[in-house]
């Protein structure tokens, strides 16, 4: 099947909810959602991108909505403000309203490599998540089906049935914070045992928070490729106050690591 006819199919799919499957990590379509489609979207970085609009945002407003995904979706509200932002304002909606969904489409003409692996890294990078689309052949072919297992993405094969789906595997980790994370007691530990007062802990925990914080802002801006990106005016107030700070040049604290070793037994470090 040509790529095309496999994204129509696929498109069909979604607004008739014909995947079968545990599918929480797919788009949801009914009444109360509108839905739309950018074919190569992103500077033809993934095949499709699908935005879910909610008309009433009934995801903030149900109670026995867990915490940690309240979370989640808030945070990657904050890390990727010049993406909601922008479509919020085209579409005259919430921010909280919106949802995206990077798709990949694979036929049988495709040829599954490398590529597979940087295009799921790049959705996941872009918008938190990647949904992989595979034709009739590659879902049955066993190392494909292995593969879905390791690769971070939430997989779906076409059945060759009219416009059904289902789905092979999924991956239910929203990426919307750092690349690594601060541990807040390990953090306390190391700082006290530098000498820092116990009481100064949780206000440099904040402030280093801050601070990774924006940098994620601005990484997830520049690998969206327009530059997109959203500081409040209390971030601004914190970068410039951050000026005002001096470190040690990197030169100069290599140099002095290496004076302080250089009477250093190998023993010292058994």
């Amino acid at each position: 099947m040509k790529e095309k006819s496999l994204k129509e199919l696929f498109i069909s799919s979604l607004k008739s909810g014909h995947i079968d499957g545990d599918n929480y990590c797919l788009p949801r379509v009914d009444s109360n959602c509108e839905l739309s489609i950018k074919e190569e979207g992103y500077f033809r970085n993934f095949d499709l991108v699908v935005a879910i609009r909610e008309k009433l945002c009934r995801r903030y407003e149900t109670s026995q909505r867990e915490s940690s995904d309240f979370s989640a979706d808030h945070m990657n509200i904050v890390m990727r403000s010049g993406l909601f932002t922008k479509f919020a304002l085209k579409e005259k909606c919430r921010i909280d309203s919106v949802a995206f969904y990077p798709v990949e489409i694979k036929s049988d003409r495709d040829s599954l490599d490398e590529r597979l692996a940087h295009q799921v890294l790049n959705a996941l990078l872009f918008f938190g998540r990647s949904i992989v689309v595979l034709d009739t052949k590659h879902c049955k072919e066993k190392g494909v089906r292995k593969l879905c297992r390791y690769l971070p993405a939430t997989f779906l094969g076409y059945t060759g049935k009219e416009d059904y789906f289902n789905v092979i595997s999924t991956f239910d980790r929203f990426i919307s914070t750092n690349i690594y994370f601060l541990r807040k007691r390990s953090l306390a530990k190391l700082l006290v045992n530098n000498g820092v007062e116990v009481a100064k802990v949780h206000k440099i925990y904040r402030c280093l928070e801050n601070i990774q914080r924006i940098n994620q802002k601005i990484a997830f801006s520049q690998v969206n490729f327009d530059g997109d990106v959203v500081l409040l005016p209390e971030e601004l107030e914190f970068i410039k106050r951050l000026v005002d700070v001096s470190l040690t040049p990197n030169t100069r604290v290599a140099n002095k690591l290496i004076k302080n070793s250089i009477n250093t037994k190998i023993t010292d470090f058994l």
